[in-house]
Formats: C-alpha cells, sequence, structure tokens
C-alpha cells in the first residue's frame, strides 16, 4: 500500500479508519518493526511545501 511515504492522514483515509485507530495501529507497526517513519519535508522549500500541503489537502478531502 505504502510504496511512497505518505502522512497518517492518507493511511487513514486508504484505510476508511478513524485518524486515532490508525496512530494507534502504525504506532504498534513501528514497534514492531513492520514500519518505517521518515521525517517530513522541511517548511522551507517553496515547491516540497506546496507538495506537502498538496497531500495533506488530498487526504483530508478522502476522510
Amino acid at each position: 500500500m505504502c510504496r511512497t511515504p505518505k502522512s497518517v492522514a492518507e493511511v487513514s483515509a486508504e484505510l476508511d479508519m478513524p485518524l486515532q485507530v490508525t496512530k494507534i495501529v502504525l504506532g504498534d507497526m513501528v514497534a514492531t518493526g513492520l514500519v518505517v517513519v521518515h521525517r517530513t519535508t522541511g517548511l522551507s522549500g517553496g515547491s516540497s511545501h506546496l507538495a506537502l500541503m498538496e497531500r495533506v489537502l488530498g487526504g483530508l478531502r478522502r476522510l
């Protein structure tokens, strides 16, 4: 499902799960090594910031 990095909100929307439940499940998966967590992009880059905001908006729309 996540061949590319996704936000927790995007994962939540794709799984049709409440955000808090998704956070708990992902937290458990991180603890067992099933999921790798990447840092979010910095807010200093204009185009990367825009891409991040578009991904967040897309995830919110799917909620």
